[in-house]
C-alpha cells in the first residue's frame, strides 16, 4: 500500500492561491508547543479513504509560497488539515478563511515571527524550537549581515537561502522582512537614545559634514556627518549623525536646510552654538545655510575646490580633450570597434588564458573627481593600439600624432598632483584639515617648477596656478587652518611662511588657549623654558617665549603665562620628522605634558578637510536602493546610519540590548 502511495502522483493546485491574507491577531498564551515532527507518509487518522482520488488529495503539495500553505492539506473543496495538530478545517475555495489564520497553531507561530523556511515535503524538517534567547541571537546575527552587506529583506523569503539556513539549523525559524525591518528600527532607536543621553551631551564641541543627495525614486536626502576626537580610546570618528527627507520642500533653500539643523540637534540633545566648523561643497543653499542663517565657520570641501580650479585649466586644452571625449564615445558604443581594440590588445601584451588583461577606455564625468585624468592616462596606456584600430578602420580624425601624444603626456604630468591632494584630503580615518596650508602651498610651488615644452599645456599650467593662488588665498587667512597648522608637530614652526607673518598667526593660538583655559583651574608652575640654544628658533618664536617678567596677582595675566609657557614647551620639544605623523595621535599621547593645549588639539584637528565622509554614504544609499525603488526614506536613514556605527567595534554595544 505505502510503494502504491509513493507513486501516486502530487496534486498540482495550489492551497494558497484560495486562502486570502488576514490581519494579525492576538496570541494565546495557553497553546500547547507545536509538534513538527518528520512526515514520510500521510498519517493512517489523516486518509481514511483508501481509494486513489482520496490518495492523491491528501498528497502534500511541491509547490507553496505562503507559511500557512506549509502547514496545512486540502482534503476535498470543502476542509482542509493542519499537519501540526491533525485537526480539520474548514474551508471554501475562493472564499474568506479567516478561520484558518484564527486557527491557535497558526496564531503561535506568527507571534513568533515564523513566516516558513521549508517546505513540507522535504526530506528534511524543523527540528525542535529553539531557547528564545538563542533564536532572538541569531536572528539579531542575521539583522547585521543584511545592514552590513547591504542586501535586501526579502533573501529571508528566498527558498535557496531557507535551505542554506535549515541545513545549519533546523531548529531556528526565519523571521519574515517585516520582522527584521521592525528590528532595525528599533536598533536605530537605541542609537538615537546613545546620542542623546550618552555621546552629544558630553562633545564640548564638534564639527560636521552636510550634503543633499537625490535618490534614484527621486527622494531628496540631506545627510550630515558628525566629525569628533575620542579621548577614551584616542581616535578620531566620523560617523552618521542624520539623514533626513527633504522631499516634502519645493525648493531646499537655507533656511530649510538651517532648520533642519537645529531640529535635528535640539532632538538629539544638542546645541547649534556646539558646532565649531561645517564642511561641504560650494552649493549656495548649504553655504548661505551656514554663513548666513546658522552664522557658523563654512569650510569649504578641499578636493571639491581642487576639482574645480582643474576645470579651469582645461579650457586651453580644449580641442585635445573633445577629441579624447569623442574617441571615448566612439569606441565604447561600437562593439565592432571594441572587439578590434580588444584583439588588438592581445597581441600587443603576448597574453594567453587567464593572463589575459585587457583595458576599457574611461569616459569623463564632470562629477566625479579626478575622471579627466583617469580619460588621459588610460588613452595613454592604449595609444599604441588605439592608433592601430582607427587605421584599419580609416578613422583619421581619430588617430593621434606625435605632438598630441605629446601633450597627452604632458597633460597628465601636470594632472597628477591635483589626484594625490584629492586623494590625501579625501581621508576621514586620520587628520588631514593641519596640512592643507602646508600642501596646497607645496602644490603651487610644484606646478611652478615643472618644465613643460608644448605652448598650450604652459598656458593650461599658468591658468591652474593663477586659479589655485586665488581660490586658496582666503583659505589660509582662517583661524581654524592657521590653528590647525601650528598644532601638527611636522609643521608647528611655520618654515613655509615669511617670518614678518609668524608672530601673528602666533598670537591666534595664544588667544585660543587662553579661552579653554578659562574653564581650567589656575596652575601656579610654569613651565622653565630654555630657549638661548635652540638654533632653529626664529626670532618670532624667541619674542613669543620671551615670560622672563615676574608674575603679577591678575588671573588673567598669569593664564596668559601659562599658555604661553605650555606653548613655548610644544615649541622646543622634539617631534619626529615623519610626514605621514597623524598629529592627533601624537597629542593624545602627550595630553599630560600639554594639558591645555592638547584640549585645541583635540577641538581643531578633528575638522574634516573634505565632504568625502557624505558623498561614501551616497554611495552606500545608492547601493541600497538598486532596484528597490519603493524603500521609504526612514528605511534608507536606519540601513545607511546603522551600517555606519556597526562597523566600529567601539559602538557594537549600543545595540546588544533586550
Amino acid at each position: 500500500m505505502i510503494k502504491e502511495k509513493e507513486k501516486k502522483k502530487q496534486d498540482p493546485e495550489f492551497v494558497e492561491d484560495y486562502i486570502t491574507s488576514e490581519e494579525e491577531v492576538t496570541s494565546d498564551e495557553n497553546l500547547p508547543t507545536p509538534n513538527l515532527s518528520p512526515i514520510s507518509s500521510p498519517s493512517p487518522n489523516i486518509i481514511s479513504d483508501t481509494s486513489q482520488d482520496s490518495l492523491e488529495s491528501n498528497i502534500i503539495c511541491e509547490k507553496r509560497s505562503t507559511w500557512i500553505s506549509e502547514h496545512i492539506n486540502r482534503i476535498d473543496d470543502t476542509k482542509v488539515i493542519c499537519l501540526i495538530c491533525n485537526k480539520e478545517l474548514k474551508f471554501k475555495r475562493g472564499g474568506s478563511n479567516s478561520n484558518i489564520h484564527k486557527h491557535p497553531c497558526f496564531v503561535k507561530l506568527k507571534t513568533e515571527g515564523f513566516s516558513g523556511s521549508k517546505k513540507l515535503n522535504s526530506n528534511k524538517i524543523y527540528g525542535p524550537r529553539l531557547p528564545s534567547r538563542q533564536q532572538n541571537y541569531i536572528t539579531s546575527l542575521l539583522k547585521n549581515w543584511l545592514i552590513l552587506n547591504e542586501k535586501p529583506f526579502r533573501i529571508t523569503r528566498d527558498e535557496n537561502f531557507k535551505k542554506f539556513i535549515l541545513a545549519l539549523n533546523n531548529s531556528y525559524r526565519i523571521p519574515s522582512p517585516n520582522t527584521i525591518k521592525e528590528l532595525i528600527m528599533k536598533d536605530l532607536g537605541y542609537l538615537r537614545t546613545y546620542l542623546k543621553q550618552k555621546l552629544l551631551p558630553k562633545l564640548e564641541n564638534f564639527s560636521l559634514s552636510v550634503d543633499l543627495f537625490t535618490s534614484d525614486a527621486d527622494d531628496h536626502l540631506m545627510c550630515v556627518t558628525i566629525h569628533f576626537f575620542e579621548v577614551d580610546s584616542g581616535k578620531l570618528k566620523s560617523k552618521v549623525l542624520f539623514f533626513k527627507d527633504c522631499t516634502s520642500t519645493l525648493h531646499v533653500t537655507g533656511k530649510e536646510i538651517s532648520k533642519v539643523l537645529k531640529s535635528e540637534l535640539k532632538e538629539l540633545n544638542s546645541n547649534i552654538d556646539r558646532v565649531l566648523v561645517i564642511t561641504s561643497d560650494s552649493g549656495s543653499n548649504v553655504k548661505n545655510a551656514i554663513e548666513e542663517e546658522l552664522k557658523i565657520t563654512f569650510n569649504h570641501c578641499i578636493p571639491h575646490k581642487l576639482n574645480l580650479i582643474v576645470n579651469t585649466g582645461f579650457q586651453e586644452i580644449f580641442s585635445l580633450l573633445d577629441k579624447c571625449k569623442s574617441m571615448v564615445s566612439f569606441v565604447n558604443k561600437s562593439s565592432v570597434v571594441w572587439s578590434l581594440l580588444k584583439e588588438h590588445q592581445k597581441q600587443s601584451n603576448n597574453l594567453d588564458g587567464f593572463s589575459q588583461i585587457v583595458y576599457k577606455l574611461v569616459q569623463e564625468n564632470t562629477t566625479r573627481w579626478n575622471s579627466t585624468l583617469a580619460l588621459f592616462e588610460r588613452i595613454d596606456l592604449l595609444m599604441d593600439d588605439l592608433n592601430k584600430t582607427m587605421n584599419e578602420l580609416n578613422k583619421e580624425e581619430f588617430y593621434f600624432n606625435e605632438t598630441e601624444i605629446s601633450q597627452i603626456k604632458e597633460v597628465i604630468e601636470v594632472l597628477k598632483p591635483f589626484e594625490i591632494e584629492t586623494k590625501y584630503f579625501s581621508s576621514e580615518k586620520t587628520s588631514t584639515i593641519s596640512k592643507v596650508w602646508p600642501r596646497l602651498s607645496a602644490l603651487i610651488l610644484t606646478l611652478e617648477e615643472m618644465n613643460i615644452n608644448d605652448e598650450n599645456i604652459k598656458k593650461m599650467k599658468l591658468r591652474l596656478i593663477q586659479s589655485l593662488k586665488i581660490r586658496c588665498e582666503n583659505v589660509f587667512k582662517d583661524d581654524y587652518i592657521i590653528i590647525s597648522t601650528i598644532l601638527d608637530p611636522i609643521f608647528k614652526l611655520l618654515y613655509h611662511v615669511k617670518e614678518s607673518s609668524r608672530q601673528e598667526y602666533y598670537d591666534i593660538i595664544i588667544k585660543e588657549g587662553i579661552k579653554i583655559i578659562q574653564t581650567s583651574p589656575i596652575s601656579s608652575n610654569i613651565p622653565q623654558i630654555v630657549i638661548e640654544k635652540q638654533d632653529n628658533v626664529s626670532n618670532a618664536l624667541k619674542k613669543m617665549m620671551n615670560i622672563t617678567k615676574p608674575v603679577v596677582s591678575s588671573d588673567e595675566i598669569q593664564k596668559v603665562k601659562i599658555i604661553k609657557a605650555e606653548l613655548a614647551s610644544y615649541f622646543t620639544v622634539d617631534t619626529p620628522n615623519v610626514i605621514s605623523l597623524d598629529p592627533l595621535v601624537w597629542w593624545w599621547e602627550k595630553r599630560d605634558i600639554f594639558p591645555h593645549l592638547s584640549q585645541i588639539a583635540f577641538k581643531y584637528l578633528v575638522i574634516p578637510s573634505s565632504s568625502a565622509s557624505v558623498e561614501r554614504r551616497f554611495s552606500s544609499v545608492g547601493r541600497n536602493t538598486n532596484c528597490r525603488w519603493r524603500m521609504k526614506p526612514e528605511t534608507i536613514e536606519a540601513l545607511v546610519t546603522l551600517k555606519d556605527w556597526l562597523e566600529d567595534v567601539d559602538y557594537q554595544h549600543i545595540f546588544n540590548q533586550k
